[in-house]
């Protein structure tokens, strides 16, 4: 890594005090593993520091940082303040009016009154004066959250943190490190060694582990290894980490893996592989959509052919769907023409309102799996 992007890396950090972490969220994980690492950092550096995600139920056992919340809190930077010094009389009445115009505030004092001087305007709080996204490549990645306040990332700088080539390089600090298997590595290569404890050696080993499927993917380097050796050393807890993401899986998620397996057919026109779930599937099941992501994720892992998968299913008068190729380019049509939304790197969702399941699969077929 360049040193240029340490340095810079750590006077951003040094002249900020409210830093929001942003990862990217996703079923697998790695990227929220690794905004949790950072946050556990920050506390140490005592910021005021929260991570906006949702942790799936998968990473719970990970080590937190103090803050981590679904969503930016209404934030104090659209507020506006009228403060009334009471040190010295009690307020006996208040009440307001409202006109087309004007709002006019009534107050009476219990002893005397009040005076203009009593009056102040305090200039309120910032809700961040730093942003940190970690493995996003762009902005629209970040889906609802950054649709419910996009200028919170406009009006901020922002470190942005990621390993993919095709990043769009939004940030006013762009870490973007191409040849790491991991936003992890990038993540433990700018916080220095001392600072790492045992708890975000762990959020940062479970992310490297997350990202190479446990070490058994290509792109974990002999670099890889030698920080995932570095940060046991560090007193990251391997063997839990294992046994949380790699031991045996809930019945409920075999079960409606196997479902989606049982009803997948290839499509006629094109190599994609289509499965079609009835609303029983889940409540025979005891899952919920919410578990399809991780159980597409982990079909398409496990059986080659299944590259292309495509899972539909109805909830009244929405067809939904899920899509999972390794294919950016198909991703990137389903966004433009369909309105899908980005799970994450290879997985897309879109919903239809109006049409059968059959006519959703013919939308979707017509611009996605027809090979390379």
């Amino acid at each position: 890594m360049d040193p240029n992007l340490q340095s810079q890396f750590t006077e951003l950090i040094a002249r900020s005090q409210r830093i929001l972490i942003f990862p990217k969220p996703s079923s697998r994980g790695e990227e929220i593993a690794a905004g949790l690492a950072l946050g556990l950092y920050l506390d140490r550096q005592g910021k005021e520091a929260a991570v906006i995600v949702t942790v799936p139920a998968k990473l719970s056992f990970l080590p937190q940082p103090k803050q981590v919340m679904t969503e930016v809190e209404a934030g104090m930077d659209d507020e506006f303040i009228i403060r009334l010094n009471t040190s010295t009389k009690d307020v006996a009445e208040l009440h307001y009016e409202k006109t087309d115009h004007s709002l006019d505030i009534y107050l009476r004092a219990k002893d005397g009154r009040f005076e203009p001087t009593d009056i102040s305007f305090p200039e309120t709080n910032p809700a961040a004066d730093l942003v940190i996204t970690v493995g996003v490549p762009d902005l629209d990645s970040l889906g609802e959250t950054f649709k419910r306040d996009p200028d919170l990332f406009f009006s901020h700088p922002i470190i942005n943190i990621d390993q993919r080539s095709e990043n769009e390089q939004f940030g006013e600090l762009n870490v973007i490190e191409p040849g790491v298997a991991s936003v992890a590595e990038i993540v433990m290569q700018l916080i220095t060694a001392s600072a790492i404890t045992p708890e975000i050696a762990t959020c940062l080993l479970a992310s490297l582990m997350l990202a190479t499927r446990n070490f058994q993917l290509a792109a974990a380097t002999p670099a890889t290894l030698n920080r995932a050796a570095r940060l046991v050393d560090h007193g990251a807890e391997r063997a839990k980490i294992a046994a949380e993401l790699y031991g045996p899986k809930p019945i409920p998620q075999l079960q409606l893996a196997g479902r989606i397996l049982a009803r997948t057919a290839v499509s006629a026109s094109n190599s994609l592989y289509v499965s079609t779930l009835q609303p029983y599937d889940f409540s025979k099941t005891g899952t919920t959509e919410a578990d399809l992501p991780q159980a597409v994720e982990e079909l398409r892992e496990h059986f080659g052919q299944l590259q292309k998968l495509l899972v539909l299913w109805s909830d009244g008068n929405l067809v939904h769907a899920l899509y999972g190729s390794p294919d950016r380019r198909e991703h990137e049509t389903l966004a433009a023409e369909e309105g899908a939304l980005r799970l994450e790197d290879a997985l897309s969702r879109v919903s239809f309102e109006g049409i059968g399941p059959e006519e959703a699969q013919e939308r979707i077929s017509g611009k996605v799996g027809r090979g390379e």
